[in-house]
């Protein structure tokens, strides 16, 4: 199908918003705005873009050095920057959307994880105050809240999964300069205040169980318990108790 100038003209692709040119040092650059939910079909170039190439370079009446065939070409490379920014916004925003949906998803595997995490802190607190004759019924409980808390960990990153996911949509400076951070996405979710699984890389979310390793955020914690327990292990040792 060969489209009429007309349509080559006023082309603009699906989403298009408007034309932006910013003039400086005698230098225009233009840029071009669209709006996309993410949910949308990727931007592609029109179907007969091929022919309108033909009417415009091959040849065709009229001739290539006419003015109709420049404002002609001038339109299609208008459309291929066009349908480029497109993409741009579209990914940004199809990335958007991915992470949105998987962090509300998140929330009760986030809630849990926060109060199993708070409960783990609390029985290490306690020791503080734990007479030496109730010493290893707080070490018991403590070692408990940890599992549970462990165990929430490793929810709450199967719920991040997706997110981490996300990032092989993600191609090009253009589109990374454009999406937001993950952090203030879910502080805009009702449900995930203090969010602070920041850090999701997809090779880090792939592959763990088996072969004793953790999720990401259980290995934050166990690192975390580590240190704690060189403590409890020195304090141990200083009162002459056996902990074991």
């Amino acid at each position: 199908m060969t489209p009429n100038r007309a349509t080559i003209l006023d082309y603009h692709p699906a989403g298009y918003l408007g034309t932006d040119a910013d003039t400086r040092w005698g230098r225009t650059t233009t840029s071009y705005r669209f709006t996309f939910i993410g949910t949308e079909p990727e931007p592609v170039a029109p179907e007969w873009m091929g022919a309108a190439y033909d009417v415009a370079y091959g040849g065709n009446p009229p001739s290539p050095d006419s003015v109709q065939d420049r404002e002609l070409r001038d339109a299609l490379r208008r459309i291929n920057d066009e349908i480029d920014s497109a993409r741009v916004a579209w990914a940004a925003a199809r990335y958007t959307h991915t992470v949105t949906e998987a962090l509300r998803e998140a929330v009760p595997a986030w809630q849990a994880y926060r109060q199993a995490r708070a409960a783990a802190a609390a029985a290490y607190a306690a020791l503080d105050d734990t007479p030496d004759n109730q010493w290893r019924a707080a070490l018991l409980r403590l070692a408990r809240a940890r599992a549970e808390a462990l165990a929430a960990a490793e929810a709450i990153d199967t719920a991040a999964c997706p997110i981490a996911d996300a990032w092989d949509t993600v191609h090009g400076d253009r589109v990374l300069e454009m999406l937001p951070r993950v952090e203030d996405l879910a502080a805009r979710i009702n449900g995930l205040d203090g969010w602070d699984i920041v850090d999701l890389l997809p090779e880090d979310y792939r592959g763990w169980g088996g072969y004793d390793r953790r999720s990401p955020t259980q290995e934050r914690l166990a690192r975390q318990y580590a240190e704690q327990d060189k403590h409890i292990a020195e304090v141990t040792r200083l009162a002459g108790m056996d902990s074991a």
